[in-house]
């Protein structure tokens, strides 16, 4: 498998994205959510999930919350093309969820609410062939070009 053969790759950039990239890549994506779902903005960081959410996407690069025929996937892309794969896909999460995000009255509501779309939507074979062919494309088809 591919996560196996790239494990020590990881090893080499466990110290960063545990230290100062875990703290980057929060402050990108606020910046990115703040550009790209300005009407969900203001509520998340009102409940704290954006912080919450990037910290848990980014560190585990969405194994811990994909099945992981879907989050090895995500994992390859990011191989592929980089840190915005995780970006694209954590803002485009965010959009299809904004109307239930926005009623949302707490953290773990909201939380609540990423986890079941995360668990039920990336089953699909759609998001398979999504990632799977990941490009330009489909960065503009998403809607976050970056």
């Amino acid at each position: 498998m591919v996560m196996w053969s790239v494990a020590p790759e990881l090893m080499d950039i466990q110290p960063y994205l545990f230290s100062t990239g875990a703290l980057v890549d929060q402050g990108v994506f606020e910046e990115l959510a703040r550009d790209y779902v300005p009407q969900l903005y203001d509520c998340m960081q009102d409940l704290g999930v954006i912080s919450t959410i990037s910290l848990s996407w980014f560190l585990t690069l969405f194994l811990s919350v994909m099945p992981f025929e879907s989050a090895v996937v995500v994992v390859d892309c990011f191989f592929c093309e980089g840190i915005k794969v995780i970006f694209q896909l954590a803002l485009a999460v965010l959009d299809a969820n904004v109307d239930k995000l926005l009623n949302c009255k707490d953290d773990g509501e909201a939380m609540t609410v990423l986890g079941r779309y995360l668990l039920q939507k990336t089953k699909s074979l759609h998001f398979i062939f999504l990632f799977a062919y990941f490009s330009d494309l489909c960065c503009s088809l998403l809607k976050y070009s970056i």
